[in-house]
C-alpha cells in the first residue's frame, strides 16, 4: 500500500468511528473499554478484507477505498436509514409502508449503482474520497459533542428519584408477617408505558386490563416513570433497587443485572429461582435470545444487528424464534403454580416478554402480522393483546396458587417510538403494578418507581433494610 492509498483509507476508519459514536449517541449504550477496543478491531478487520479484495479487483487503490467506503456505510447504517425513513413516512402518512422488504432491496440496488458509477469514473475518486473525508469528520465531531453533552438519566427520572428519597426511611416501614414466604412472580412486560402515557399520548383506553387486576385487588400507579430509557441500565437499576450516581457502561449494566441484589436476597431467603428473562442471572441461564429486539450483550454484536445483514437474519429467522419464546413463557407461568405444589421451597419468578416491544409482530388477536418499524397502531394492538393475554396468566397464578402470591408488573421503559414533540415524556414512563396478599398499599404512590417498588416489596416481606439511592 503506497503512502497515498494509506492516506486514502483513513477514510473507512473515520467512518468506523463515526459508526460507533453514532450508534452510542442514538442509543445512549456506553460501552466500556474493552468493548470500543474489539469492535474497532472487527471493523478495521472487515474494511481491510473488503479493501484488498477490491484492491486484486480493480487494481485501482482510491477507487477501492470509494467503493469499500459506500459499502460498509450502507450495510453498516441500514437500521439509522430504515429509521430515519419510517420517521419521514410517519409524519407524511402513518409510516405503514416503509417495510423491510421494501427498503432492503432498495438498498442492495443503491450500492450496487454507486459502486458501478464509481468503476465508470476512477479520475473522480479522489476528489469523491476527500468530500467522505470531510463528512465523516463532521459527523463524527457532532457525534461527540452529542454524546458527552446528553446525560442519561432524564429530569423525569430524576424528580421520581427525589420522591423516592422522600417517601422515608426503609428502616421505619413495618414488616408484614404472612406465617409463610410467599410466591413472587416478576412479570417485565419491555416497552410497556404507563396507564397515563397510555392515555395521555397514545389515546389508548386500557380500562379493561386495569379494572381487571383492580378486581383482583392490584394497586397500579398511574403515572410511574423510570430513570431510564434502555432495558439494560433501566431494569439495573430496578433488581438493585436503586438508582446510579454515575454513568455506567453497558457492560457494567450487564453485570449488575446478573449479580443483582433482589435476586440474591430472596436466594438468601430460600426462594427457587426461576429464569425466564433475556439474562443470565446468578448462574441461571437466559430462557431466550432476544436478538430480534437488538438486545444484544456487547457493542460488536449490537451494530451487527443494525446491520443490513443483522436487519435480514432478525426478520427472517430470529422473528419466529422470538415469537415462539413468548409463548412458552406464558405456558410455564401458567404452569407455576400448580408445579409449585410439588417442593416446599417458596419460588421467585422472573419473566421477561417482549409482546409490547417494538416493532410490532402480532396483533390485537395474537395473529402474526407485520407493522413498520414505527407503528402507533401496531404498538396499541400489541397492547391490547398484552392486556389479554396477561389477563389470563394473572388469573391463572392467583387461582392455583395454594397461598397468595405477591404479583410484580412492570416495563422497563415506554415505546421509545411516539411522535418527536412527547417521545422524551413517554419513553421514561412504564407501567408499574403490583398485588400483595394483604392488598396492604399505603405506601405506595401514583408516581412510584420500579426500584422502589421492589424495594419496599423487600423491606416489607423480606426485612431488607438496604437504603434507596
Amino acid at each position: 500500500m503506497n503512502f497515498s492509498s494509506s492516506k486514502s483509507f483513513l477514510i473507512p476508519l473515520a467512518f468506523i468511528l463515526f459508526l460507533i459514536t453514532d450508534y452510542i449517541r442514538r442509543t445512549l449504550y456506553y460501552p466500556s473499554i474493552k468493548e470500543l477496543l474489539v469492535t474497532s478491531g472487527l471493523l478495521i478487520a472487515i474494511s481491510l478484507i473488503a479493501y484488498f479484495a477490491l484492491r486484486q479487483l480493480i487494481k485501482n487503490s482510491d477507487t477501492s477505498i470509494t467503493i469499500t467506503t459506500i459499502g460498509l456505510f450502507l450495510l453498516f447504517c441500514y437500521t439509522p436509514i430504515f429509521s430515519f425513513l419510517g420517521e419521514c413516512a410517519r409524519r407524511v402518512a402513518g409510516g405503514g409502508f416503509v417495510r423491510h422488504r421494501f427498503i432492503m432491496p432498495l438498498t442492495i440496488v443503491l450500492a450496487t449503482c454507486l459502486s458501478l458509477w464509481a468503476l465508470r469514473n476512477k479520475k473522480h475518486s479522489k476528489v469523491i474520497n476527500a468530500y467522505f473525508s470531510l463528512l465523516f469528520a463532521a459527523l463524527l465531531i457532532y457525534n461527540i459533542f452529542a454524546i458527552f453533552g446528553v446525560d442519561r438519566k432524564s429530569k423525569q427520572g430524576e424528580a421520581v428519584q427525589a420522591r423516592v428519597e422522600n417517601t422515608g426511611s426503609v428502616a421505619s416501614v413495618e414488616r408484614i408477617t404472612l406465617g409463610y414466604k410467599p410466591d413472587i412472580y416478576f412479570i417485565l412486560l419491555d416497552s410497556y408505558c404507563s396507564p397515563a402515557s397510555l392515555r395521555k399520548y397514545w389515546h389508548v383506553d386500557n380500562s379493561r386490563f386495569e379494572d381487571h387486576l383492580k378486581e383482583l385487588g392490584f394497586f397500579i400507579a398511574e403515572d410511574s416513570i423510570s430513570a431510564y430509557d434502555s432495558t439494560i441500565y433501566s431494569l439495573s437499576s430496578t433488581l438493585n433497587m436503586s438508582s446510579y450516581d454515575d454513568q455506567i457502561s453497558g457492560t457494567d449494566a450487564f453485570g449488575l443485572i446478573e449479580k443483582n441484589s433482589f435476586t440474591k436476597k430472596l436466594i438468601e431467603n430460600g426462594y427457587k429461582f426461576i429464569n425466564l428473562s433475556i439474562f443470565d442471572i446468578w448462574g441461571n441461564r437466559k430462557y431466550y435470545d432476544s436478538s430480534y429486539f437488538n438486545e444484544a450483550a456487547n457493542l460488536a454484536e449490537r451494530i451487527l444487528m443494525d446491520s443490513l445483514i443483522g436487519v435480514v437474519k432478525a426478520q427472517f429467522i430470529d422473528v419466529e424464534k422470538a415469537l415462539n419464546a413468548q409463548q412458552l413463557i406464558v405456558k410455564e407461568l401458567m404452569d407455576l403454580p400448580g408445579r409449585r405444589k410439588m417442593t416446599q421451597r417458596p419460588i421467585f419468578a422472573y419473566a421477561h416478554l417482549m409482546i409490547t416491544h417494538p416493532p410490532a409482530f402480532l396483533d390485537r388477536e395474537g395473529k402474526r402480522r407485520t407493522f413498520g418499524l414505527l407503528s402507533a397502531a401496531g404498538y396499541k394492538q400489541q397492547i391490547e393483546y398484552a392486556g389479554k393475554v396477561i389477563s389470563s396468566v394473572i388469573d391463572r397464578i392467583l387461582t392455583s396458587s395454594s397461598r397468595p402470591p405477591i404479583v410484580i408488573l412492570q416495563g422497563d421503559h415506554g415505546s421509545r417510538i411516539g411522535k418527536k414533540e412527547w417521545r422524551q415524556k413517554e419513553q421514561f414512563s412504564v407501567l408499574n403494578a403490583i398485588y400483595l396478599p394483604k392488598n396492604d398499599y399505603a405506601l405506595f404512590s401514583e408516581n412510584i418507581s420500579p426500584p422502589a417498588t421492589l424495594k419496599l416489596v423487600a423491606a416489607q416481606y423480606l426485612n431488607e433494610e438496604t437504603p434507596i439511592r
